[in-house]
């Protein structure tokens, strides 16, 4: 693994939970040493991902309007042909383009911000999950769990509760 010294990192939030899951499994009674140092391991990953080289300037260009395009149109059934087609420009070199600059798929960002969106709402209301994932812009009920599971490492029960208690350093 190649950390960097300093870097900006693009998802702190990822990074946030899994220091407190990290927090969490120290102050429980379950002390494994295996599981602590897999996580943090992938902390480090996480940081080392951050700091991927980007693609040449006119293709960073591109990716960061097509993110941009996705941060304001999550919420509306769109794909990577739809993406291209607003931004005048071929699908598959957009996706080329996108997944060298931010090393995810236009899918798996769509993905990411609706489950982002999704976190923002377990924490701040006490709605039912199927409203959730309703209003993150998921029919199928199961298939917004598994999203989430996939992109959080947890379902968005556990989600709420990890985040529920609140780690305080006393000293």
């Amino acid at each position: 693994i190649a950390i960097p010294q300093a870097t900006n990192l693009s998802d702190s939030l990822r990074i946030t939970e899994l220091f407190r899951r990290f927090l969490d499994d120290q102050e429980s009674e379950v002390n494994n040493q295996l599981r602590a140092d897999l996580l943090l391991l992938q902390m480090l990953r996480e940081v080392e991902l951050t700091s991927r080289p980007t693609a040449s300037p006119s293709g960073t260009a591109l990716a960061n309007r097509a993110t941009n395009y996705l941060k304001v149109n999550w919420q509306h059934s769109i794909s990577t042909a739809g993406v291209a087609k607003k931004l005048g420009c071929n699908p598959d070199y957009l996706g080329r383009v996108f997944r060298k600059a931010t090393g995810r798929t236009i899918t798996e960002a769509i993905h990411f911000y609706r489950i982002q969106h999704a976190r923002k709402l377990l924490l701040e209301n006490q709605l039912i999950i199927s409203e959730i994932a309703a209003e993150c812009g998921y029919r199928d009920l199961v298939h917004f769990r598994r999203m989430f599971k996939r992109i959080t490492g947890m379902s968005p029960r556990e989600y709420r509760q990890l985040h529920l208690r609140i780690h305080i350093n006393t000293e």
